[in-house]
């Protein structure tokens, strides 16, 4: 398990998930409220992120907000691996999908 994951997992236990889904947020989006609509554990598809189990939309309800850290920038077939998981948002929620990606290099 990475170093962020640890810190997430054991913020998870102190602090509600959502509030660090938002502090995780870019600047560009700072103060926006989310609203939890699901659990992923509830998708059966691949590419779920297994870091946050909330499915999250921005407080306007026009897209659901994908958090993910990791430690490099993702290539293609990377990327495409976490597709279904966004199709399978999609077409649950009616909503596009704007995934943000934290790069923590190692």
């Amino acid at each position: 398990m990475e170093p962020h994951e640890k810190i997430i997992k054991s913020l998870k236990n102190k602090v509600d998930e959502k509030e660090i889904v938002e502090a995780l947020l870019p600047e560009e989006n700072e103060g926006t409220d989310l609203r939890k609509i699901g659990d992923s554990k509830d998708l059966d598809c691949d590419g779920k992120n297994e870091l946050f189990d909330g499915i999250y939309e921005d407080s306007k309800e026009e897209v659901i907000i994908d958090i993910r850290l990791t430690d490099h920038i993702l290539d293609e077939k990377e990327l495409e691996e976490l597709v279904p998981f966004w199709r399978a948002l999609t077409e649950t929620y009616n909503k596009p999908v704007s995934p943000v990606f934290i790069v923590r290099p190692k």
